[in-house]
């Protein structure tokens, strides 16, 4: 069973998750006008949410 530390770093994951891609769904109209391949937008995204997910473990987790 998961502890509520692992509960709340996954909820902080999905939700940053969703904010990064609300943020490149809601401006796809420059994305697709410097035309971005696939895999650039793929890292670009990808690279949003690990960073998103670090800094919110960062400042939830100051005891360590």
């Amino acid at each position: 069973m998961a502890s509520v530390r692992d509960r709340i770093s996954i909820l902080f994951l999905v939700i940053a998750a969703v904010a990064v891609l609300w943020f490149v769904l809601s401006r796809l109209r420059f994305v697709v006008f410097i035309s971005s391949s696939w895999t650039e937008v793929i890292l670009i995204v990808v690279g949003s949410i690990i960073i998103l997910f670090l800094l919110f473990d960062h400042f939830f987790n100051r005891s360590r």
